[in-house]
């Protein structure tokens, strides 16, 4: 295996190299041997013996050529086994990738409400895993007397391990936000949830507000995640502040509240750090300018219309650079 070569040994009595310990043990007696790597390109994948020819005191250099011939065939049927193994394994793997990817599809929104449902409020938004797997959140459901609860969040890391502890947190929040409580307390109550074992030390940036549709007033909890962009038709296109700590890896979590409104025409953009961290292939980021840009440009489209414009224009930004991260879009517009 070391040489790669073939080694032929006419009586083994002579040569320093052979192992008589093993005729010792067995009882057989070798006279003459072939030793032949087994070559797989440069691979070797191990060595084959044969031993003491039939009717001959040694073995001939046709032999010789019939081994190396035999053992060509034995490295490529032990390649092949090894890709078939592998094949199986990695269709495996991808059986429970897909399910874990419906899975997660499962707990995002389907259906977004009609516009009259909160007095007026169109809201759309998407998700784009970087892998089959992501670690990106968005949700939205019924809060306390006809107001609306709607979070966005994005866990550290991407994969099967970031989905899990996505799952885990969107499931706490819905059960935790049925009791009642203003965004931060109910945020820092699931970060109480999730604390205990995290093990992996995993954390979630958040915002997770509450739509009152009577009056357009939004009271929002800010858990160091990216700043909104708020479209507003008097006071035109800013990014709302930042504050909060993630949640998960501390036993106490400090969020940020803030308080915002949406008069008619007004537009609140949410996203993910896979927007404005979204690289392309000069290394580029998409950034928090061009963010604002965007924004300035579509004030009058409907949500839906802004959360897919503003995922195409990332993805022109990008071109033919991988996608870098998970990309989570939620557009609330009052009409």
């Amino acid at each position: 295996m070391d040489t790669r070569e073939t080694i032929k040994v006419d009586d083994v009595r002579q040569d320093p190299r052979f192992f008589a310990a093993a005729d010792k043990k067995t009882g057989y007696e070798t006279r003459a041997l072939i030793a032949v790597p087994l070559l797989d390109g440069e691979v070797c994948r191990g060595v084959i013996e044969f031993i003491n020819p039939v009717d001959r005191n040694c073995f001939l250099d046709a032999d010789v050529a019939l081994a190396e011939y035999f053992a060509g065939l034995v490295a490529s049927t032990l390649y092949r086994m090894e890709m078939a193994d592998t094949a199986v394994r990695s269709a495996l793997i991808q059986r429970d990738l897909d399910i874990a990817l419906e899975v997660q599809r499962g707990l995002l929104p389907k259906a977004f409400p009609p516009v009259d449902h909160y007095g007026g409020l169109d809201l759309w938004g998407l998700c784009d895993p970087a892998l089959e797997v992501g670690g990106d959140l968005y949700d939205f459901f019924p809060g306390p007397d006809g107001r609306l609860f709607f979070l966005i969040g994005d866990v550290s890391g991407k994969g099967v391990g970031a989905g899990m502890f996505m799952a885990q947190t969107r499931t706490s929040m819905r059960g935790v936000a049925r009791v009642g409580g203003s965004p931060a307390d109910i945020l820092e109550e699931v970060n109480g949830l999730l604390h205990p074992d995290n093990e992996a030390l995993l954390f979630v940036t958040m915002i997770f507000g509450c739509y009152d549709p009577a009056s357009g007033q939004i009271e929002y909890a800010q858990a160091g995640h990216n700043q909104p962009v708020l479209c507003s038709v008097a006071s035109g296109i800013a990014y709302e502040p930042y504050g909060g700590s993630p949640i998960g890896p501390f036993p106490i979590a400090k969020c940020a509240t803030f308080h915002t409104r949406l008069d008619p025409g007004d537009c609140l953009i949410l996203y993910t750090d896979g927007i404005t961290e979204a690289m392309n292939v000069d290394q580029q980021l998409y950034g928090e300018v061009r963010l604002l840009d965007f924004a300035r440009a579509v004030p009058k489209r409907d949500a839906k219309q802004i959360a897919t414009a503003l995922r195409q224009d990332v993805a022109e930004f990008v071109g033919d650079a991988e996608q870098s991260d998970d990309i989570t879009i939620l557009v609330m517009r009052r009409q």
